[in-house]
């Protein structure tokens, strides 16, 4: 999945399934107009701790998948991704060769997994397709 399409999918279910108004996310997530837009245009990076408001605020949730392990791990909060990220990455990875496969620095690894940073949409994507994992998002039960 890349950041346009999980962009797209985030407002196709806001405003076709949740039907929660840009009034009513502006409200629950705290996030200026102009903020929500770029966020459902997809078309700039941001951050995970926005994408989970935004995923809140429309009453989404996000679920990392990896159908040949049978495992789900369902993302409500920042820390279950830096939770996830560490554990999955242990079994496959160090810092320095998961941060070659995704073409980023080991620093950045690190410093995500550490909370010295907090990861952006486009190096989350890319972490989730090297652990083999897929994003799921579907309405809150």
């Amino acid at each position: 999945m890349l950041r346009q399409e999980f962009c797209d999918k985030c407002k196709q279910l806001r405003e076709e399934v949740t039907k929660v108004s840009l009034n009513e996310v502006w409200r629950r997530s705290g996030f200026q107009p102009m903020q929500t837009k770029r966020l459902e245009r997809g078309v700039n990076n941001f951050n995970m701790n926005n994408a989970i408001s935004y995923l809140s605020a429309i009453e989404v949730q996000m679920k990392l998948k990896d159908s040949k392990k049978n495992t789900v791990v369902l993302i409500k909060e920042y820390k279950s991704i830096v939770n996830w990220l560490v554990k999955y990455r242990k079994l496959e990875f160090t810092q320095r060769s998961l941060a070659e496969n995704i073409e980023c620095s080991h620093i950045t690894i690190a410093n995500i997994e550490s909370e010295k940073s907090i990861v952006s949409i486009d190096i989350f994507l890319r972490l989730v397709y090297a652990l083999r994992f897929e994003v799921e998002l579907s309405p809150n039960i």
